[in-house]
């Protein structure tokens, strides 16, 4: 690709749609098997452990919060290994190579401390951002976000892979902003017809009412991040092989050959 070409390259949003899907379609048993084991599975052993202790309730205790705590930790863990993993899975598939969950797995566990760190760098500083004012919180989310795959694929230091998300988002940003725009009104168009299957909002505020009742919505909200996972990690990998394309001129077989 021509240095004029590469200039002109535009982000195209239903380019990123598309291929996301059609990644996933391809792969759908491993993603969705990888999501549910790193995923919704740690959910779910801590639902059934507060449940069997009494401990679902709108307004938890000491001792609930004490066995949540270490849940919840794990569960933060697996999720990164989680995301890591897909990624991974994501570019294997773009690179056209087999797409193999056990080594994307064992790099995802061997990059979890650092994959942590980043994941708090990140959500502290645009969230301090914000404090200040909104839009500059917004700016620095939408430079960073595609940090987690330049770390993964690229092998970078922490705050390289910042370095590297926002030399790749820049240029593109007002178009990442519009990308994220349409998935949080997805999302919340289906959150909104959730609730309707509770019978609207003062249904769904009387059925929170009961232990059982929260039960089934932290299913429902499982599951949902189930799906989200599945769709949002592999996303984000199409995000940053697009970039990569239009910044470096490469194609999706010229990334970086993460199982190698």
């Amino acid at each position: 690709m021509s240095d004029t070409s590469t200039r002109r390259a535009k982000l195209e949003i239903g380019r990123v749609f598309s291929t996301t899907f059609a990644v996933v379609g391809r792969n759908l048993r491993p993603f969705a098997l990888v999501a549910f084991l790193f995923g919704a599975l740690p959910g779910l052993v801590t639902l059934g452990v507060q449940t069997a202790l009494g401990m679902n309730s709108l307004r938890p205790g000491p001792a609930s919060i004490l066995v949540g705590l270490p849940f919840g930790l794990i569960a933060f863990a697996c999720a990164m290994i989680s995301q890591s993993a897909l990624i991974q899975m994501t570019v294997a598939d773009l690179n056209g190579q087999p797409v193999s969950m056990r080594p994307a797995l064992i790099r995802g566990v061997r990059a979890i401390l650092p994959l942590i760190g980043l994941s708090i760098v990140y959500f502290f500083c645009c969230g301090l951002a914000s404090l200040f004012f909104f839009v500059p919180g917004v700016m620095l989310a939408l430079a960073w976000c595609v940090s987690t795959p330049a770390y993964v694929i690229e092998s970078r230091g922490i705050f390289a892979a910042f370095s590297r998300s926002a030399a790749l988002t820049k240029g593109s940003r007002w178009r990442l902003l519009g990308l994220f725009l349409i998935l949080m009104i997805t999302f919340f168009v289906v959150e909104i017809a959730a609730v309707g299957l509770f019978g609207g909002f003062s249904g769904f505020a009387k059925s929170m009412a009961s232990g059982s009742a929260i039960s089934v919505v932290r299913l429902f909200s499982l599951l949902f991040s189930l799906i989200i996972a599945m769709l949002l990690h592999p996303g984000i990998a199409v995000l940053y092989s697009e970039l990569r394309r239009i910044k470096d001129g490469v194609g999706a077989g010229d990334l970086a050959a993460v199982f190698d």
